[in-house]
């Protein structure tokens, strides 16, 4: 796991329930019984893929990180489609870097 890379956007917290613009991320949860679910990856659930993931966060945004090995084709054009603006792991550190410190009194 230490050779993936990962591609970086800022989503608005108002939009972390939203459905991610692609099904790559989606994945099947079967109960007890052996009934199987297809779920649909939002931001906030996507961590259960392992294939991305949620970040630091703002008072407006949060970072959300997909492993390049997983984001392919057609999904970076999917997201800048609704507006997601893709960044660096240089990009997304300066931004969480310039986050205010939280108080530590």
């Amino acid at each position: 796991m230490g050779q993936w890379s990962w591609t970086y956007m800022l989503v608005p917290l108002s939009d972390l329930e939203n459905e991610l613009p692609t099904r790559r991320f989606d994945w099947i949860e079967t109960d007890e019984d052996g009934n199987q679910t297809d779920v649909r990856a939002t931001f906030l659930n996507s961590g259960c893929c392992r294939k991305c993931g949620l970040g630091a966060k703002s008072d407006t945004y949060q970072i959300f990180k997909c492993s390049d090995l997983s984001f392919i084709d057609g999904d970076p054009q999917a997201f800048l489609n609704l507006g997601y603006t893709l960044m660096s792991q240089l990009e997304a550190s300066d931004w969480v870097g310039a986050l205010p410190k939280p108080d530590e009194g």
